[in-house]
């Protein structure tokens, strides 16, 4: 008697207009994502805990220097970043993590309160990616992200929004849409904490020059290759 009692009083709510279904299975479904992406630095091995934790470095310093009313504390933290930041490339093939170790930075990028960047090269990928993240991250194309048409210095505001940029599949990224990328981070003083993952044994993009085969990615690049594969059950593997 007392759960038919709770079972209409509730249904009374939703006649009534006290309680709305879809928003709280929206809000059901961004629980779980919450609690999905949590666990997903649970058990990272040493070269993930690595990439991580260079990218979180990256994002704590972006989002000290949009957050602090001190002037000279964030022309301090825009010099480090001149002087010491890197563009993040975590490598390695299919089942070694890279997406979840991207996942579990823009989780905590999220919870600090930081804007959040995923950049995919067709808009195929990137809708697969928007079903899988909570809505505040902004996904998109190469193209539509970073302006690929334009001139540089057309989107130099582009980056500096964001704590955090993350640039999947970068074996389909060509050489002079890496540099552009690259100098539009540098219009942002290097402060984004910009991530790029992939496969370079994978299929590549149109071109024959990847990222990989610009001067600027020597120079600009710390790279982790992940090893361990964990979707592989085959022991011989």
């Amino acid at each position: 008697q007392g759960m038919v009692a709770a079972h209409k009083t509730l249904m009374q709510k939703y006649l009534n207009g006290e309680a709305n279904a879809e928003q709280e299975a929206q809000e059901r479904a961004a629980g779980q994502k919450s609690e999905e992406m949590k666990s997903l630095s649970e058990g990272f091995n040493h070269q993930q805990e690595h990439i991580k934790g260079r990218v979180d470095a990256a994002v704590d310093r972006a989002l000290a220097v949009q957050t602090t009313n001190n002037e000279a504390d964030a022309d301090d933290l825009v010099e480090e970043a001149f002087k010491d930041g890197k563009i993040f490339v975590c490598t390695g093939g299919p089942g070694t993590g890279k997406t979840t170790v991207a996942l579990s930075c823009v989780h905590r990028t999220l919870e600090l309160g930081g804007r959040v960047l995923f950049a995919y090269p067709t808009n195929r990928q990137a809708s697969r990616m928007r079903a899988k993240l909570p809505e505040e991250v902004q996904v998109d194309t190469y193209h539509a992200a970073f302006g690929l048409e334009e001139e540089p210095g057309t989107m130099a505001a582009a980056l500096a929004q964001y704590a955090l940029v993350v640039v999947d599949e970068v074996s389909q990224m060509q050489q002079k849409h890496f540099e552009h990328v690259a100098k539009l981070w540098n219009r942002a003083d290097n402060l984004p904490a910009l991530l790029m993952c992939g496969d370079e044994l994978q299929m590549c993009g149109f071109g024959e020059e990847r990222a990989w085969h610009s001067p600027m990615w020597k120079r600009m690049v710390f790279r982790v290759k992940l090893q361990p594969v964990y979707r592989c059950k085959d022991p011989d593997f």
